[in-house]
């Protein structure tokens, strides 16, 4: 993300809508399985609020709620 922003000059918006879904039936679905699923859910969009909110900051304009 980092890099997508040195090379476009900032950011605009951000869609984040990135994941996994491991496709089992629940009884047979490992808890392994399950935290992949869910941290790719979660995880990834603290990561990229976290780079986009660094870059919305440097930028001074917009509304910050």
């Amino acid at each position: 993300m980092h890099r997508r922003v040195h090379t476009f000059g900032g950011l605009d918006v951000l869609i984040n809508n990135a994941g996994i879904v491991i496709v089992a039936p629940i009884h047979e679905m490992e808890l392994s399985d399950w935290n992949k699923g869910a941290a790719s859910q979660f995880d990834r969009h603290v990561f990229n609020e976290q780079t986009c909110t660094q870059a919305y900051a440097g930028r001074r304009q917009g509304q910050h709620h």
